[in-house]
């Protein structure tokens, strides 16, 4: 990169310093056009990995290294490359708040799957807390009990999962 250290700008146009400033700043401005391509063929893409939110991020620091290109020319490609910029980081937003709807959607089917299941146990219980009024044999009875406590135990779990759900849903 050519330095503009010891150009007299006021000269533009004039004489040896002159003719070297401008071919400088079309220089910059040629460089700053091709970030503006890039930055462009990225939000066409409308891919919004991380690779290319790098790759915007590392455009926006090559642009400050490239330097000034003149008032004329800096303004207007600036719009541009900023335009471009700023619709990627919306659509990555928009992107990653789908992705957090979707995935909120998928938590409150899993609680409500789990809801069911302890509903579903709390029905058998009480099925099982019927049929042993009808059992004669002791065995029976104590296997009936046993059945009673494991899915008494087994709700328990669904509960510590459910009150998990519930938390990151929450936090979410």
């Amino acid at each position: 990169m050519i330095s503009i250290e010891n150009k007299k700008i006021l000269i533009l146009g004039f004489g040896k310093e002159g003719k070297s400033t401008y071919n400088f700043l079309r220089k910059c401005f040629e460089e700053k056009k091709v970030l503006v391509e890039k930055a462009a063929e990225i939000v066409a893409s409308e891919n919004y990995a991380k690779n290319n939110t790098d790759a915007m991020k590392a455009l926006s620091v090559e642009w400050k290294k490239i330097g000034f290109c003149g008032k004329d020319k800096e303004d207007a490609i600036w719009k541009e490359f900023r335009a471009n910029m700023d619709a990627y980081f919306d659509g990555l937003r928009k992107w990653n708040d789908q992705k957090h709807e979707n995935w909120l959607n998928k938590m409150k089917d899993a609680r409500a799957r789990k809801q069911e299941a302890i509903n579903n146990q709390k029905r058998q219980i009480k099925r099982l807390e019927n049929d042993i009024v009808g059992l004669l044999g002791e065995r029976a009875i104590r296997e009936t009990e046993e059945k009673i406590e494991e899915k008494k135990e087994f709700i328990v779990q669904l509960e510590k999962e459910l009150a998990e759900l519930d938390e990151t849903i929450a936090n979410n």
